[in-house]
């Protein structure tokens, strides 16, 4: 009987729920897209409505909002650098339904995910609410994310994976650099997974990082091993990584930013000043509890704590010009100082930690950048292809030269040669990536 009683009161509060939540979704959209948007919404309507979104709390602050929006300034990389042979890239008929649905199906989950959190009131605390009941009541836990049992430290294992396809590409690109007279440097950067941590068994991460070194080492091209930097640091492993991300930190990014420079000067007999990179001359502002990375927003709240991210800013002044481009769209131009690099709406709260990712405060992450900086005397000019790893890097790096091009492959659909082609000379190419991205074959794409 009881146990009726308890199932009853189970689904009377689910369906009681699923109806808050409903009514807070349509009533909060009729309110936004039709009350506010012609002016016909009390403020303290609106602020009751939207108690919980510091954003919409008023009907002047939505309208603003929308009066001081503009029409985003898109680029198309292919036009501005097409591909001296078109690709026909032939997908048959299944492969293109699967790639539809998927697309479909991607739309359709944004669109709700971005519904219910602009809409659904209290969205964080019923995710979080949902989870303690996973976690407490029906036994079900954090799929594929591990705690490493180092202070809170969270990380995912790496599958295995055949390199030799990534190693050849790398080659090609090493040998199409040659003939345009450009060094390249290869920096392979670490997972979240130490070389001596051997316990660990079931990630593959370290053992196919090395298998891919040992193909650029058998054919003569310049790598450094920021796995063997750390560890040679003396420092813990994990003191370089974010205990809920799977990133390194921005002080990890400045740490190495003189092992790449000097390796820079070895290769391209350049003298960029490895000295400036020492941390005497940068401000460290630590913002408390502000991060909650990529595995905690997968844990939620309820599994995983905020933790401290670094703002490391320069003490000299620098006069420098950006432009920040997302996958096709502007987001940043800019001419000042290290500012210009930084967004920090990206900074986490409680309530914004499962939409925001305070690790995108440095370059906005997967973007492409092109910095010119106007305080060095130097004229070297460096090219940067790789993963989210090195939006901590080159902010830092390219204080120290003329000019620098960034380049994230994933935001870039145009032909990387003809890229080179068009904005060379270069004084180097570097490419750094982390031992997931193997798993990624648009980071490996340099035709």
């Amino acid at each position: 009987m009881k146990k009726d009683i308890s199932l009853s009161f189970f689904c009377i509060t689910c369906l009681a729920i699923i109806f808050f939540g409903m009514f807070s979704v349509f009533s909060r959209a009729f309110t936004k897209i039709i009350l506010i948007k012609k002016n016909l919404c009390p403020p303290l309507l609106s602020k009751i409505i939207f108690f919980d979104r510091e954003d919409f709390r008023s009907s002047a602050t939505a309208k603003k909002q929308s009066e001081n929006s503009s029409e985003p300034i898109i680029v198309d990389w292919k036009e501005l650098y097409p591909f001296e042979n078109e690709r026909n890239e032939k997908v048959d008929l299944q492969t293109l339904q699967i790639k539809l649905s998927f697309k479909f199906a991607e739309k359709v989950k944004d669109k709700i995910n971005s519904w219910f959190e602009e809409k659904f009131i209290l969205r964080n605390f019923w995710i979080t609410f949902s989870k303690e009941i996973l976690y407490s009541f029906i036994g079900i836990h954090h799929t594929g994310v591990i705690s490493l049992g180092n202070d809170g430290q969270f990380s995912y294992f790496t599958g295995k994976i055949d390199v030799s396809k990534q190693a050849n590409a790398v080659i090609a690109l090493n040998k199409f650099l040659k003939q345009k007279s450009i060094p390249f440097l290869y920096v392979q950067a670490p997972y979240k997974m130490s070389l001596l941590d051997s316990l660990r068994i079931g990630d593959f991460s370290n053992q196919i990082a090395d298998e891919f070194l040992q193909i650029l080492k058998d054919n003569d091209i310049d790598f450094i091993d920021m796995r063997e930097e750390i560890l040679k640091s003396g420092k813990d492993f994990y003191s370089f990584f974010y205990k809920t991300d799977h990133h390194w930190k921005a002080e990890a990014g400045l740490f190495a930013c003189p092992i790449i420079a000097e390796k820079i000067n070895e290769i391209a007999s350049t003298k960029i000043d490895t000295d400036f990179f020492d941390t005497v001359n940068f401000n460290f502002e630590i913002f408390k509890d502000s991060f909650l990375g990529s595995w905690g927003r997968r844990l939620t709240l309820v599994g995983a704590k905020m933790e401290d991210i670094t703002l490391i800013t320069p003490k000299k002044k620098f006069e420098l010009q950006t432009e920040i481009y997302g996958a096709n769209m502007l987001l940043r131009k800019a001419r000042g100082g290290f500012e210009t690099f930084i967004f920090k709406e990206r900074l986490q709260t409680k309530e914004s930690a499962l939409s925001e990712d305070a690790y995108m405060m440095y370059m906005q992450t997967v973007t492409n950048g092109f910095i010119k900086n106007y305080s060095v005397q130097n004229e070297y000019k460096i090219l940067f292809v790789g993963d989210s790893f090195k939006s901590v890097v080159v902010p830092f790096l390219a204080l120290s030269v003329k000019e620098s091009d960034s380049l994230e492959l994933r935001g870039f659909d145009g032909s990387f040669k003809t890229f080179v082609e068009k904005n060379a000379p270069y004084n180097a190419c570097v490419l750094l990536c982390n031992p997931s991205a193997f798993f990624d074959s648009k980071l490996w794409d340099f035709e």
